[in-house]
């Protein structure tokens, strides 16, 4: 039996099926719908008779650009219940809410309906999958990842785990962790790990227009939320940061969604550079610092 399928964004999908009306889609496939504000899937569900949605709640929520304010104005006039405002709901939670079969997962204290959860792990090494396992998923995940062949291992010899460098920024950008990034690239080279392997991320834009002049497109780099989905064997995080105040750093332990996102996509190794005395007084990484121990650039050579 053959069945068509068809790719397509939510964005431009009005314009590629736009001839088709209710419910004259089979199957409607949805990917990374924990990304995805409700109202950019209903087109795609009122031309569907059966969706599944597919996406993990306890990662990066939607980017919604209209204020919380206007939203709220919107949502009052038109009286909406409030459980349907679309900054704090993905088309993922509303899906999993419409799912008998699930259960409750996430971290403690914040645990929501998941359904028909996926709890075996398969991407990451150890440190890894701990990691998110325990700021995430409260321990609910179970690790299956298979080791790779030896011929497939990666040959970066510096075990994963934090970096540490402290110095002024520049708004979030430090320029000693850029510094300190140099370094550790010109180690993995020496390793022989290539390029392709090796992804450089941040939780912020600052720092990415940083990171994208200093590599000069010779590695993937950009931030947490253009990972989402995407994976490597070795990825290093750039955490930045405005030192002259706690805001900026607080945003990006807020939740554990960012972190959690940043420490999955790598398989094989995972590379913090940052301020360790300040990061391990702040949410999230005051829980994981015996899973990044310290390493230095110039030893386990």
């Amino acid at each position: 039996m053959v069945v068509p399928v068809l790719s397509s964004t939510f964005a431009s999908f009005a314009r590629s099926f736009g001839s088709l009306g209710a419910s004259e889609i089979g199957w409607l496939l949805v990917d990374e719908a924990g990304q995805a504000a409700p109202q950019q899937a209903v087109g795609a569900l009122w031309r569907s008779r059966r969706a599944l949605l597919v996406g993990d709640p306890l990662q990066l929520k939607p980017i919604v650009t209209v204020s919380d304010a206007v939203l709220e104005h919107m949502r009052t006039r038109y009286g909406v219940d409030a459980h349907w405002i679309p900054n704090q709901k993905s088309a993922q939670v509303l899906a999993d809410e419409a799912t008998p079969w699930g259960r409750m997962a996430g971290p403690a204290g914040g645990k929501t309906w998941v359904g028909l959860p996926l709890v075996v792990h398969r991407r990451c090494d150890k440190p890894m999958y701990a990691l998110a396992n325990l700021i995430a998923y409260d321990g609910a995940m179970v690790y299956g990842t298979i080791a790779p062949h030896a011929d497939k291992e990666t040959l970066a010899s510096l075990p994963t785990g934090w970096i540490h460098v402290s110095g002024a920024s520049e708004g979030n950008w430090v320029p000693a962790e850029g510094q300190v990034l140099r370094d550790l690239l010109k180690r993995l080279h020496g390793d022989g790990v290539e390029a392709k392997d090796i992804s450089v991320i941040t939780p912020f834009k600052a720092v990415q227009q940083n990171l994208k002049r200093m590599l000069r497109g010779k590695l993937v780099s950009g931030t947490i939320h253009t990972m989402q989905g995407k994976e490597a064997s070795i990825v290093i995080v750039v955490l930045g940061g405005n030192t002259a105040g706690a805001g900026a750093r607080n945003w990006a332990v807020s939740e554990p969604n960012l972190l959690n996102v940043a420490a999955t996509r790598a398989k094989r190794r995972l590379y913090v550079i940052g301020d360790r005395n300040d990061w391990k007084h702040r949410q999230l990484f005051c829980d994981v610092m015996d899973l990044l121990p310290l390493q230095d650039i110039q030893a386990h050579r």
